[in-house]
């Protein structure tokens, strides 16, 4: 009770490393998921990567194991140093995703999957499947939340088949809707990511 108080007030004060470290000396796991979670874009954002990866890391295993986004963001954290690990990761989380039902976390997932591919420029052939999850996502009903989120879906697919699949049916519109997306108001590093 006393760590999970110490570690309120801390976040409270926007000391979240050391509210972290409250919540995991009085093994306040609920606390300290809820951190992660809310923090873990902005540490990404911010090139905090190692400060995610740790985060996650002191979790116990369990925790990890049956939470999709922790999945996800432990993938996002292990991108830039051990790409085989974050796949392994992307792909527990898209597992977890898909059988909560939870499908903008899967499209997630996917297309991490497909730009860490694509950056480790070796192999393209492990894109195939992923072409094939992110139409299943889209027939089954995943909906973008604004335009950016559209462009990365679409931008990963684009560059899944044009490595993978180049004489896929739908590569011709599928370019079409990138261009349209690029000159739109998605964010622009998004379109960096796309455009490249």
């Amino acid at each position: 009770e006393t760590a999970r108080r110490a570690g309120a007030l801390l976040e409270g004060e926007g000391l979240d490393e050391e509210a972290f470290g409250a919540y995991r000396e009085g093994e306040d796991w609920p606390a300290a998921v809820a951190l992660v979670l809310r923090q873990a874009a902005t540490l990404a954002a911010q090139g905090r990567s190692r400060t995610l990866q740790d985060w996650i890391a002191a979790l116990p295993a369990d925790r990890l194991a049956s939470h999709p986004w922790l999945q996800y963001w432990f993938g996002v954290s292990l991108a830039v140093t051990d790409p085989a690990s974050a796949r392994r990761r992307f792909d527990e989380a898209f597992t977890l995703f898909r059988a909560f039902g939870d499908l903008k976390g899967a499209m997630r997932a996917a297309c991490s999957q497909i730009e860490l591919i694509y950056f480790e420029w070796s192999n393209f052939r492990p894109l195939v499947p992923w072409i094939g999850e992110i139409e299943s996502l889209i027939e089954a009903g995943a909906m973008f939340e604004s335009e950016t989120d559209e462009l990365r879906v679409n931008g990963s697919l684009l560059i899944a088949m044009l490595y993978a699949m180049p004489g896929h049916r739908k590569l011709a519109s599928l370019c079409d809707r990138v261009e349209v997306l690029l000159d739109g108001g998605a964010e622009l590093a998004q379109k960096r990511v796309a455009a490249t």
